[in-house]
This record gives C-alpha cells, structure tokens and sequence, in this order.
C-alpha cells in the first residue's frame, strides 16, 4: 500500500524504518497510510503509543513532519508524547513545526509540546520551522512568535497582559482558516468532527512553554499524572530576570556546579535565593555538546514534581526576554558545593572531620532512596550535584541527566526528555561503567556514584585521581572500574569495594544497606559528643 506522500521540500532529518515485525510495526505503518480506524483498534489493544523506529521516531513525529492532522490528533487522544526525542534530540514538535501547519502546532502544544527543545545541532522547532514550505514559513513563524509574546505577556505587570488573558489555548493564535484552507493543510486526514484531543481545562493555558503532557485536572486535584500519582495542583511563579538583584549587605558568591552549570546567590523579592544557569553560552554551544543546552528545562520538569527535604527547592523560573533561556531559582545555598568546599575551599575549611561528613552522606543516600522508589535513577551524582545549603544539612541537585530505571521499563515514568542524554566526559571519575558507556541502567548506577563519593571524602582527592576522561573511558570499554582505596576505613572499605565492581549485578550492597550503616554510626559520634 502507498503511504502518505512525503513533503515537498527536502526533510531536516530522513523517516526511520520499523525492522521487526509486530504490531509497532503496525501502527507505523497505518500511521503512514492514513488509516486511522486501524490505528485506533492497536491503539485501543494496548499497543505502545510511542513505540520508535529504528531512528527513534514515533508514529506522533512521523505523522506531524508529513501534516497528518488527525492521525497527530488521534495519538495525541492516546498519550502519545509531543516532547519525546528522536536519536538526533528532535521531537514531534519539531516536525510539526516543518510543516509549516499552525493548526497541527498548536494541537501538540496543548498537549505540552516545549517550544524551546533543541535537536543535536542546537535548532529549535522555529529553526526547523525555516527549513519548510517557503510559501507556509512565514505563517509558522509568526505563530509561533505570537505564541512567545503570549508567554512574555505573563511576567508583565496586569494591564499588560490583560489582553491576552482571555485567550485560554494557543489555538486562539491561530487565523482562522476558511474550511477550504482546512482541507489543504491536512488533506483527506482531516477529520473536523472528531472530538477534541486536549485534556485540559480552559483555565490551563499552553504556549509552549511547559509540559502538562499526559495530565487530567479536576479543579485543583491531579490525578493520572506520568507518575501514576495523585495530588493537588501546584505551580511554580515565572518571574522576570530584572527581578533578582544582588543583595546589598552580602558579597556576590558564585561557584560551578558540574560541567555546565553555574550558582550564583541572588535576592528576590527581599528573599535569599540561588540562581542556576548555564555558563558562558559559548562553552556549551557548539558541535557535540549542542544536547545539553536544554539541561535547565529538564531540571525544571524534574524539581516540579519531585519533593524531597534532600532534594535542592526550585523556587521559581526567571525567563529571559525571549523566554527560550530559563534560570533556575532555588532556595539559598549558604556554603555552595561539596566539591568546591573540598578541592577548592580548603583553606576555609583546613579540617573536615569524618563524623560531620556521614551525616551528608545519609542525607544524600536518604534522596536517592527517594528516587528510587520512584524507579528514577540519578546517573550524575558526584561531589559537584551535593550542595551544602547550611552547615551539615546537604541537598541533591543536577536532576538534568535522571533517566528511567532499566527494571522499570514497561512503566511511563516521569522522565519525558531526556532517556537518552549522553553523561558529560567531566563527570565519568563518580560514573558507574554502564552511564559511561551510554547502557541501560538501575539504581545499582547510583550505589556505584555513591561508594565512589564515600571514598572521595575518605581520601580528600576525585575519583581516579589524576586519569583524564578518555583514560576512564578506556578503562571502562576494558572492563575495569575505580579501584577500592584501602585508606577508606572499615566497615566501609568492603562496602565501597563492592559497590565498585564494574558489573551491576556483583554489587552486591544496598542502598538501604549503606544507609543502615551510616546511621549507626552517626547515632554513635552524636552519642560520643
């Protein structure tokens, strides 16, 4: 059978192919084909909405590239996700945005498609949008402009925004085409009257700039959310960046915060807080490391679902003037990162003894244990994602490369951007072989980042010492892992020796067995003291 034509001008990336029969094959193809009662009976038989090819595209990409407006609606009914990534980073919206058809857009946007997601070479959907129909660009351009001065008009003050605040979905950014228009942008896949694919109220407002995917609200409950959860509706403020000052009566502290990132400690409102952006722009701008410049939105998903007392508290979101660059704003962190504070700051602090660094350890096994329990791992944990916000209470941050776990891989989970995000080589001295490698992983991952941490406070020197990234990598690709030092003390040097075997299932701890340890021995030095 043929399938639905391709677009008329030459594709930003090729249509993958699904290999192995079965019934994802299926559904690719009836996507393909316009068929959609087909679709809808896999569908309705449990078949993976978001099953990919051999490229990583979904049958919602594959259908927004080529405008297939009710087979984009009809998966979109379906869960299907506007933000999942292809190989090459680029998602739904993406392809929607090639198509140079607003209408289809802006169904995806509804159901949280993020206009600021960049693909592997840094193009976002309005990038992409370029690349389309020349004689359809410019509507798509300005749509999606239309869709950025919405987003803009909510940090302004109330008479400013007033006039946009009667607009309750993006689909009223559209100019409404004649029925004749309809049917030329989606062709006989147009279905006018099938029921309407978005789950959300009206008091929901979707631009873009957030993903709501896969929510059902009831006034202020939410139930159904990706993590399966129910609670009560929350939100986090969108302020503008001229609201953070530096306060007057404190010097400017500003410390890294892994490979990318930067803290820098502001005032809001008269309120202490911490800022983290991305460092110079140039630094994480070009060639391969053009997939990490959406490390702040992923964070930003991930801090405004997870709650944990060891978890650093996203306070709000400072936008920048074209409200594609976020800042995160956490609560205050008053001494900075526990690496800093040990390879950088030493003079400061000239001794660091053991019994006031197990507690920071505990609380950093007490997160962990959290995320695991919701079948999240960590991937990055290392002495630069442990903050210290006052004198020994520590909190997690850098969520930004928090993927599935592998034993968990039939459920939806909470991460929808980013299962597939390559760990940054300066982090492989805390990495677990299998994250280095780019393999499947479970919470044994994080025990591994975790023994080594204990030993880096242990020794006061980074794991592998002096060996580089590629060094490690080598290591690794031969089978080896960081090596056990016997200056770690007992009974941790059997524990830490064997969470640092470099296969998963010979590690043979816990974490809830490291945790039962550091406990004892933190109620033991407070007994003593």
């Amino acid at each position: 059978m043929s399938h639905a034509g391709a677009p008329p001008v030459p594709c930003p990336v090729p249509l993958g192919q699904v290999k192995a029969p079965g019934r994802g094959a299926e559904l690719h193809r009836h996507t393909l084909d316009r068929n959609l009662p087909k679709m809808e009976k896999l569908l309705r038989q449990g078949v993976d909405v978001d099953t990919a090819n051999n490229l990583g595209q979904t049958p919602l990409f594959c259908a927004a590239l080529l405008g297939l407006t009710s087979a984009v609606e009809l998966l979109l009914q379906y869960g299907a996700n506007p933000n999942h990534r292809c190989e090459d980073r680029s998602t739904p919206v993406h392809a929607a945005a090639f198509s140079c058809n607003p209408w289809l857009v802006s169904g995806l946007l509804e159901a949280g498609g993020d206009l600021r997601l960049h693909d592997q070479e840094g193009r976002t959907p309005e990038a992409w949008a370029r690349e389309g129909p020349q004689e359809h660009s410019s509507r798509m351009l300005d749509f999606l402009q239309r869709c950025v001065a919405c987003m803009q008009s909510f940090t302004q003050p109330s008479q400013a925004r007033d006039s946009w605040m009667s607009r309750r979905s993006c689909k009223t950014l559209v100019p409404s085409p004649s029925l004749l228009e309809r049917f030329r942008q989606g062709g006989s896949d147009l279905h006018v009257n099938r029921k309407p694919n978005s789950k959300l109220p009206s008091t929901v407002q979707c631009y873009g700039f957030g993903n709501n995917h896969k929510r059902m609200w009831f006034n202020k409950l939410c139930a159904g959310g990706p993590s399966h959860a129910t609670g009560f509706l929350a939100c986090t403020p969108m302020i503008e960046d001229r609201e953070l000052a530096q306060a007057e009566d404190e010097p400017l502290l500003s410390f890294s915060c892994g490979a990318f990132m930067s803290m820098t400690n502001y005032s809001w409102n008269g309120c202490r807080v911490t800022v983290k952006e991305l460092q110079a722009h140039n630094a994480v701008h070009r060639g391969s490391r053009d997939c990490y410049l959406d490390l702040l939105i992923i964070e930003q998903e991930y801090c405004s679902q997870l709650f944990h007392p060891h978890l650093l508290q996203l306070l709000a979101v400072s936008v920048s003037a074209d409200s594609l660059r976020p800042r995160l704003v956490f609560e205050r962190v008053h001494i900075g990162s526990l690496y800093d504070l040990l390879h950088h700051r030493r003079a400061q602090f000239p001794v660091l003894r053991m019994d006031a660094l197990l507690p920071v350890v505990l609380q950093v096994c007490d997160a962990l244990v959290y995320l695991h329990c919701r079948s999240l791992v960590l991937r990055s944990l290392s002495s630069h994602a442990v903050l210290l916000v006052h004198p020994g209470v520590a909190k997690i941050t850098g969520l930004h490369f928090m993927e599935l776990s592998h034993s968990s891989a039939g459920s939806r989970g909470l991460g929808t951007v980013n299962a597939c995000l390559p760990l940054p080589p300066e982090l492989y001295n805390w990495a677990a072989p299998e994250v280095i490698r780019g393999r499947p992983c479970t919470g044994k991952a994080d025990l591994y980042s975790l023994c080594a941490l204990l030993q880096e406070l242990h020794t006061d020197a980074v794991p592998w010492g002096a060996v580089g990234p590629r060094g490690i990598r080598q290591a690794v690709e031969g089978g080896q892992a960081l090596a056990a030092d016997e200056r770690i003390p007992p009974p941790y040097y059997a524990l830490v020796r064997s969470g640092l075997q470099p296969r998963p299932q010979d590690r043979s701890p816990s974490l809830q067995d490291l945790r039962l340890q550091l406990r004892s021995d933190v109620k033991e030095h407070t007994a003593i003291r």
